[in-house]
């Protein structure tokens, strides 16, 4: 379908900013691109970039048309998939991004799931803390625990979620509680996640220093590398979470933390790729199935 390549070719220069970039992944020479748009923007009447010295950017009409053409790509690509699975080929693939507090936590055990009720589908996750490669288009949702709207996105599922401590076994602190902050080396999630934002908003409500503290992008990272938790808090999401014979669960005052919000973001326009859809669903079966809050 000649139409598809060059939509694909004008997604590839609004990404990179420059037809010779864009034209070296389409694997055209630059002069070829450059006089497909021409024709293009003299067939529709309108001019869809603006050369600037440093490349090119949308015009306004440009960036009404990209719209309808990321919807129309969307569109083909999920039925391409259909056809693919119907054959027995293949059955598509999932662009999922997650904040770094929730991919060692909720989301291995979703995507185990996910994997072995759809076996053929391919899982592309990165981490990311917002919803921009959601708007970029680089991903198709965002499941995040900081909460953020935009005019461009939409939540497709959300859960409150409460934050568990894990400790030493040798530890034998009754409950976690003010003063087990102030006495304790904590182990936390990055600044920017919701996990991070509910531990800082206890310490800032109790006013207790920030003193020694452990910053992990991942949080059992610290883990692999022998290092053993002092008080590491992280999300109960009813996974166990890597517990192992040296760490245990220890009660936290239900008053010291409030609970982290877990949302699943879409593109508020266009289509959502069925495997997107199988994905949401079952997040939803995962949801249900959370401790219930206390």
């Amino acid at each position: 379908m000649r139409h598809l390549r060059l939509y694909q070719a004008i997604r590839s220069i609004v990404k990179t900013g420059s037809i010779r970039k864009a034209s070296e992944y389409q694997m055209i020479s630059p002069s070829a691109l450059n006089r497909a748009i021409l024709a293009f923007e003299d067939e529709i009447g309108v001019e869809i970039f603006e050369r600037l010295p440093t490349g090119v950017r949308l015009s306004v009409p440009g960036e009404l048309l990209y719209y309808h053409l990321e919807d129309h790509l969307t569109r083909m690509s999920d039925f391409s998939d259909l056809l693919a699975e119907i054959k027995g080929l293949r059955a598509g693939n999932l662009r999922l991004t997650v904040s770094s507090d929730l991919f060692e936590t909720i989301l291995p055990g979703v995507l185990q799931n996910y994997r072995k009720a759809h076996p053929g589908i391919v899982t592309e996750v990165s981490i990311a803390e917002g919803t921009k490669a959601l708007l970029d288009r680089d991903t198709d949702l965002a499941l995040l625990t900081s909460p953020q709207t935009d005019e461009g996105t939409s939540v497709a599922l959300f859960q409150n979620v409460e934050l568990t401590a894990r400790v030493n076994h040798m530890n034998r602190v009754p409950v976690i509680g003010v003063a087990e902050l102030i006495e304790h080396t904590l182990i936390l999630p990055p600044v920017g996640t919701g996990t991070r934002a509910a531990i800082d908003q206890a310490l800032r409500k109790n006013d207790i220093p920030l003193k020694a503290a452990h910053i992990h992008p991942g949080l059992y990272r610290g883990l692999q590398s022998g290092m053993r938790p002092d008080l590491h808090f992280y999300l109960d999401c009813g996974t166990g979470n890597g517990l192992d014979a040296t760490t245990r669960i220890a009660p936290i005052n239900p008053k010291l933390f409030a609970p982290v919000q877990i949302t699943l973001f879409k593109r508020r326009e266009g289509a959502l790729p069925r495997t997107a859809e199988r994905f949401v669903n079952l997040l939803q079966k995962t949801f249900d199935d959370m401790p219930v809050l206390r």
